[in-house]
């Protein structure tokens, strides 16, 4: 009779060893298309996320030629965004929503045109594969950006409230100044709630506060690459405008001796030095895995 032995603990391997990183995925994401505000009601989470995709896959495809449709294997798309779910029924049903979920595009900006339409203008799947078109008043605004947000992909999977996934895009649109300008605490409200959030439980700036604006800042501080903080302007005892600040994380330097030695160890498991110097600047000794390592 043959017997199944247990595996025995053997020396550490590189993937044991480390989690690399995953690399960035950023896209150029229209100005307009990070500052709306929709007509009613917030978009959710997997809204922004699949919309996100949509239009990073749509850029990639036109760089081939001006193109109305655009093709999106389902299983990538899935991917891509980052669902547990493999239900191409609720892939569907995210589309379709987000085909009638209207928005007022750029607001934010100060020019008197209006620009409004639907966030996807058509879809349809045949196949394993979604097509899909934009409608005509944004489609050349998204495939040719003059103004844009570098949005990371790879930072926006790991968002879990579509709060702080919608405010992290609105201020890091502005990572090159370093602050937003000043917006009234109505105004802010928009993108998050939509423009109906007067009608609801959040006409309260303090409400507002303390149960959207607090805990989206917590959640971004703690997922993405930079670090957001806010500022109020009061007009006599009552918060008016407010401002948030963006700065890039710092990230550990190798400085130390027993840096220089973890990183020697680190080498010596065939890893090359540059990217053991980069694992090690990006996630510090025992962060790697949770793990110390012994020569």
């Amino acid at each position: 009779m043959v017997t199944k032995t247990k595996e025995t603990a053997s020396e550490p391997t590189q993937i044991a060893l480390f989690q690399v990183p995953e690399l960035p995925e950023p896209f150029r994401k229209a100005v307009p298309a990070v500052h709306i505000a929709p007509q009613s009601g917030p978009i959710s989470l997997q809204q922004a996320k699949m919309f996100n995709a949509l239009i990073k896959n749509a850029i990639e495809q036109n760089k081939q030629g001006e193109r109305v449709w655009f093709e999106y294997p389902v299983g990538q798309l899935i991917n891509d965004v980052g669902l547990n779910s493999k239900n191409r029924d609720y892939v569907k049903s995210t589309i379709n929503s987000l085909v009638g979920f209207v928005v007022n595009w750029d607001h934010l900006s100060d020019s008197r045109e209006w620009n409004a339409s639907g966030l996807v203008a058509g879809a349809k799947i045949s196949g394993s594969t979604l097509r899909y078109q934009f409608s005509d008043n944004m489609r050349e605004i998204l495939m040719n950006p003059r103004i844009y947000a570098s949005i990371d992909m790879r930072i926006a999977r790991e968002f879990k409230r579509g709060h702080a996934l919608t405010l992290w895009e609105n201020v890091v649109r502005y990572e090159g100044i370093g602050r937003t300008p000043k917006m009234s605490v109505d105004t802010l409200r928009d993108f998050p709630l939509g423009l109906d959030w007067a009608s609801g439980s959040y006409a309260q700036y303090k409400t507002f506060k303390s149960r959207v604006l607090l805990p989206a800042l917590e959640e971004i501080n703690r997922i993405a690459d930079h670090e957001i903080t806010y500022h109020e302007f009061k007009t006599g005892r009552t918060v008016t405008e407010v401002q948030l600040t963006i700065n890039a994380k710092k990230k550990p330097e190798i400085t130390q001796e027993d840096d220089l030695d973890l990183l020697s160890s680190v080498t010596a498991f065939g890893i090359p030095v540059s990217e053991a110097r980069k694992l090690l600047s990006e996630h510090g000794k025992l962060d790697i895995c949770g793990q110390e390592f012994k020569q």
